[in-house]
């Protein structure tokens, strides 16, 4: 099997998977929407009609990430058995065509799935809530506009995207595909091990950075001392714009990067 892309093995592979999967990815929906139920449940003030700050966004970001993350490892679970990943890879579709049925699973059809759940019992429960505080507002001729503070969060993640929900769903891409990368290649407890390996990285990356920083500003210093000899250009970057470039890293090459490597390491394992 080569690996070129063919539309109709294509489509046949994802057909296949949702027809094995179908009961299991409704049941899973029900029950993440199920776990948001209960979440916000216990986070409102049912007598003042108030949600916690913490819950739209802790349900939002966790679901996300873990939730996401869950379903990528999901995907591949084949792998975790020699003789699974063994009928995996000898399905009639090419590397390429699997990995991105997984895409198309993982970066389309479950956030899109999970968007509209947490938008429907965040619009319930912010509606409930402020129609309860507003009745207690009007029964005690109160001057009271606290109740906006239930849609402060999700103002400000529609309202300013570049601070924080950009940076969001870059770091969400990247997860998901470090797990793609962490299923083909770990047989058992991928998931565990995969987790392991993200955190180390995360943690080894924020001790260093400053002098990741301060490493390139010194380098660029030296480059900046050449370009007075008619060497160099003259680029002397700040931390803030080393940051601004690791953003956009973030954001939109980190994830082709892993899915590139994802995609070598499904090939490695060509029967």
């Amino acid at each position: 099997m080569n690996n070129s892309f063919n539309y109709t093995r294509f489509s046949l592979l994802v057909k296949r998977q949702w027809v094995e999967n179908k009961k299991l990815f409704l049941m899973a929906s029900f029950a993440l929407w199920g776990l948001g139920v209960i979440y916000y449940s216990l986070g409102i003030n049912w007598e003042m009609g108030h949600i916690s700050d913490a819950v739209q966004p802790m349900y939002f970001i966790g679901s996300l990430f873990i939730g996401g993350t869950f379903f990528t490892n999901y995907i591949f679970k084949d792998f975790s058995d020699k003789n699974a990943s063994t009928n995996f890879l000898l399905i009639p579709a090419s590397h390429l065509e699997k990995l991105l049925s997984a895409c198309l699973y993982s970066f389309i059809v479950f956030p899109t799935v999970f968007l509209i759940l947490f938008f429907i019992t965040d619009y319930f429960f912010v509606n409930f809530a402020n129609s309860v505080h507003e009745g207690l507002v009007l029964k005690n001729n109160l001057r009271d506009e606290s109740w906006k503070d239930n849609e402060l969060w999700y103002r400000q993640l529609l309202e300013k995207p570049d601070i924080f929900f950009k940076p969001l769903i870059g770091a969400w891409f990247i997860a998901q595909a470090f797990m793609m990368i962490g299923s083909v290649m770990f047989i058992r407890w991928s998931f565990i091990k995969t987790a392991f390996v993200v955190f180390a990285i995360i943690f080894s990356l924020a001790l260093l950075s400053n002098y990741v920083f301060d490493f390139f500003i010194g380098e660029f210093d030296k480059l900046a001392e050449g370009s007075k000899r008619g060497t160099f250009l003259q680029v002397q970057p700040t931390k803030d714009f080393l940051k601004m470039l690791t953003g956009i890293a973030i954001k939109y090459v980190f994830t082709p990067i892993l899915l590139l490597i994802a995609f070598l390491k499904l090939k490695e394992k060509q029967v």
